[in-house]
């Protein structure tokens, strides 16, 4: 959109150009569905449900919490609050009454709308509306309301979107988006889809729509395809849907080894496999064109900066996995047209061609800053610290080497635990397991691996599976827990680990040190 101006109906008009292409088409499958929507139904079922959104006060600007289970609603009402111009704060259906209650406080939020009962004790019926989406779309079908707003304000600039970070660094942080912003990472989506999918040709989705997910669909709707929400990781379902041929699979480097533990040894036909959210390693890499083809396409994004930042068309990620990949390391192409990308060293200062420093992103469709303690607060200069380490090679593709703070001293050495997460997958690629880096005093941290059940073959390959790799990467120590914490969309929550580690076990430090259970 060239203009700066956007009417409130501005998403409801271009959701009816959308249906008034490919309107019969399937648009929508999902538990709960008797059969698929088409794209005619979805937008008559969102319009309801915006027309009832009308009748109880949420409107343009409006800060709205959702808790929805991955089925047709959180799709629904996804689009019915665009169609209201509201600003959507979605949280993953597992989130609890506590987090709904903070975060609610945080954003100043005015309703909440979930599919989950809220314990009466929780203290948000007391300060917020909360409904469910049934009755608002039950009073927008019997006319309650009338969605579309006559006032000709502008809501560019309006709240469009609150999103909370991953939580894998600390406690959640809200991001504003404008409606504008909204709008040109929709159109940036649209632009940059490997194919344009054949009408009601799948797209398998499994992470929550809250989240990436919506982003990919709505750009997936705007060509004529056909979105298909589980409400989990069933790799089952989906390797079955895959067997069909003619079908496209948005899977996070999680998504992707689950799919790919589950899948026969004969190559499925895939049309593309979007993966991000993650650093995608290698050996995932590898593992996934066996089995798919040279079909994925990555891409770069924050909660900070959505989709796309970066990315590589699945041609583009052959050629930069066919050379070897340095452990740790993964490449998420060149940047989005529009995005820019910096390298800096400690001192703020731009890093050449080659060299690994700190990440800075600025684009048009960025968030506008953070909100914290009743206002926003914009990123300095517009540019944003991502957090992540990282370097930009010869052909201006976005290499990432870890987050920062994943970044440890250890007896003198730095070590990126997320390097040693790498080689943790290979060495026991049927548990769940990771690196951690525990304190102190002798070494700086004690590097150790903590896998979800038995260690006892994790510890056997230990020795003989770093040895091509620096000693200090090598853990000192195996450790074992129930499972390992991880968000919504299969993140390793770090320091959620170490505190049940901590909880669980006492170190002994020293140059050789040990882990016991306590009691």
């Amino acid at each position: 959109m060239a203009s700066t101006q956007m009417h409130p109906s501005h998403w409801n008009n271009y959701w009816r150009r959308v249906a008034g292409r490919f309107g019969p088409h399937h648009a929508l499958e999902a538990d709960g569905l008797e059969r698929p929507l088409t794209y005619d139904e979805v937008l008559a079922r969102a319009e309801d449900l915006a027309k009832g959104m009308t009748a109880v006060g949420i409107g343009p600007g409006v800060r709205v919490l959702t808790r929805l289970q991955n089925d047709a609603y959180a799709m629904l009402v996804h689009i019915a609050l665009l169609f209201r111009a509201a600003c959507e704060l979605p949280l993953p259906a597992d989130a609890t009454d506590d987090d709904l209650c903070r975060l609610a406080d945080e954003s100043d939020a005015e309703w909440v709308v979930t599919t989950r009962a809220i314990v009466k004790d929780s203290g948000m019926a007391q300060h917020r509306h909360v409904c469910h989406p049934a009755d608002l779309e039950w009073a927008g079908a019997n006319d309650y309301g009338n969605h579309r707003d006559a006032l000709r304000i502008d809501i560019s600039a309006l709240p469009g979107r609150m999103l909370p970070t991953s939580g894998t660094t600390g406690a959640p942080r809200l991001n504003l988006y404008t409606h504008t912003a909204r709008w040109h990472a929709h159109r940036l989506q649209c632009r940059l889809l490997p194919h344009r999918p054949a009408p009601a040709e799948p797209l398998l989705l499994a992470t929550p729509f809250s989240h990436g997910a919506s982003l990919l669909a709505m750009a997936w709707w705007h060509a004529g395809g056909h979105v298909v929400l589980y409400p989990g990781v069933d790799t089952r379902r989906m390797l079955a849907r895959a067997a069909e041929g003619r079908c496209s699979i948005f899977a996070p480097p999680t998504v992707l080894r689950k799919l790919l533990d589950a899948a026969p040894s004969t190559a499925l036909q895939v049309r593309v496999i979007f993966t991000g959210t993650q650093q995608l390693d290698a050996a995932t890499y590898q593992r996934a064109r066996a089995l798919f083809g040279a079909v994925v396409r990555v891409t770069y994004g924050k909660s900070e900066c959505i989709n796309p930042i970066c990315l590589m068309q699945p041609g583009q990620t052959d050629a930069a996995y066919a050379k070897p990949v340095t452990v740790g390391q993964g490449c998420v192409g060149r940047p989005a047209p529009g995005v820019e990308v910096q390298i800096r060293d400690d001192n703020g200062h731009c890093l050449p061609t080659g060299q690994h420093g700190h990440v800075f992103l600025k684009a048009r469709h960025m968030s506008a800053g953070q909100w914290q303690d009743g206002r926003l607060m914009p990123w300095p200069d517009g540019w944003h610290d991502a957090s992540d380490r990282g370097y930009l090679d010869r052909d201006g593709r976005l290499w990432l080497l870890g987050r920062r703070g994943d970044v440890v001293k250890s007896g003198g050495y730095l070590v990126a635990l997320e390097a040693v997460d790498d080689v943790l997958r290979q060495l026991d690629p049927e548990r769940d397991c990771a690196a951690l880096a525990l304190p102190s005093a002798y070494w700086g941290a004690v590097v150790v691996a903590v896998v979800a059940g038995s260690p006892v073959h994790l510890r056997e390959r230990l020795h003989a599976g770093f040895s091509s790799h620096p000693k200090a990467m090598r853990p000192r120590l195996v450790i074992s827990v129930e499972a390992l914490p991880r968000n919504a969309q299969g993140k390793l929550m770090r320091p959620r680990l170490l505190d049940t580690v901590l909880s669980r076990y006492s170190l002994t430090d020293g140059p050789y040190p040990r882990a016991e259970l306590r009691g």
